[in-house]
């Protein structure tokens, strides 16, 4: 889609939100009919080990801190598609 084209940021990127300081990897993009973009932050996991809520932000708050900090190429989950077993009979 076009709406994504003229992003600085991609999946697996770290990013700040310059509003509250706010950073994590992306791990969504999200496009809405009117044209707005969000962006899902993930943070890291906190001191005790624990996950942290994914925040959304509107794109043009983020600046990118550090490009590809996680690869986000999926590995084969073992279905019908990828693995060379055949589709499924319908």
């Amino acid at each position: 889609m076009t709406i994504f084209n003229d992003l600085d940021m991609w999946f697996g990127d770290e990013c700040r939100d310059d509003v509250t300081g706010f950073k994590g990897v992306v791990t969504s993009i999200n496009g809405y009919i009117d044209g707005c973009v969000q962006v899902g932050l993930t943070p890291k996991i906190d001191e005790k080990g624990h996950l942290r809520e994914t925040c959304q932000f509107d794109v043009g708050r983020l600046s990118v801190t550090r490009k590809l900090v996680v690869d986000p190429k999926p590995e084969p989950t073992g279905g019908p598609i990828g693995d060379g077993a055949p589709e499924p009979v319908r």
